[in-house]
């Protein structure tokens, strides 16, 4: 079985340049192995608000954003999401 990702770059667009640039990256099979979503204990009157506590491997994932944040010049992570 052969399969083909559908090409989702711009023909003309030169990607080396400087840029804000948006990207998702999914686990295989998208399974849930990096967070996982905890109720914050309730206040008095107030609605528990969900929280997510990163797993072992989305930690390590935080950790290399960091890391990359530090190490390579090149590029700067503003804001990631791990879920």
């Amino acid at each position: 079985m052969t399969f083909y990702r559908k090409v989702i770059r711009l023909q003309e667009y030169d990607y080396s340049q400087n840029g804000a640039y948006f990207v998702t990256i999914c686990t295989k099979d998208r399974k849930c192995i990096l967070s996982r979503i905890t109720p914050e204990p309730v206040a008095a009157g107030l609605r528990a608000r969900p929280q997510i506590e990163l797993s072992e491997i989305g930690n390590i994932v935080e950790e290399s954003i960091n890391f990359a944040n530090k190490n390579y010049g090149c590029i700067t992570i503003d804001k990631y999401v791990i879920m």
